[in-house]
């Protein structure tokens, strides 16, 4: 775009590693390419007026319809165009209302991941690897055994006390789910 290229890039602010930066260098090649095959403005004529929300909707259909791309491959362009919306609002502050629009697009939903588990042999290999007759051993056995008896999560194992786990028989481990989401009734 035809703008002055900032000193100091977002990406070497923000301590972004190599492969984000690529990332967000492929989405901008993506955009820019949009804009001159389809839009008909090759990049060297393109001005930040023309990075508008309805050519930035645009954009993320022809992603999906032109291109292919899966929903998450849409939410991640679209992630880049609004960091670059939201720095440009910083550097450029007579652009606010314009980057305002774009980073109200909203992502798409995409379907949740498979959540897979471990078989029995998995899990039984899993408990029998630490040795329980060393301290250390003897700690992750209890952790993976109360993970896995439990279905806590590693947050709430970590919120544990020592007052919240009884070494005499039976042993037992007292949890307290004190959070609501949209798998636990509130």
């Amino acid at each position: 775009m035809a703008v002055e290229v900032p000193r100091q890039l977002p990406g070497r602010e923000r301590d972004l590693s190599p492969q984000t930066i690529a990332s967000y260098r492929d989405a901008v090649r993506l955009l820019l390419t949009w804009f001159r095959d389809v839009q008909g403005t090759p990049p060297e004529k393109l001005r930040l007026a023309d990075l508008d929300r309805e050519r930035v909707l645009a954009f993320l259909d022809w992603l999906q319809a032109e291109r292919g791309n899966s929903a998450a491959t849409r939410n991640q362009r679209l992630a880049v165009i609004k960091s670059f919306a939201r720095y440009t609002a910083v550097e450029r502050p007579e652009f606010l209302a314009q980057a305002t629009q774009i980073t109200a697009v909203r992502q798409k939903k995409t379907p949740a991941g498979d959540m897979g588990h471990l078989s029995g042999d998995e899990v039984r290999a899993l408990l029998a690897e630490p040795d329980p007759a060393t301290r250390r051993g003897l700690r992750d056995t209890v952790l993976l055994s109360v993970l896995y008896d439990t279905a806590a999560r590693v947050q709430e194992i970590c919120d544990l006390n020592t007052a919240d786990v009884r070494l005499a028989r039976p042993m037992t481990v007292t949890q307290t789910r004190c959070s609501t989401g949209p798998d636990t009734p509130g």
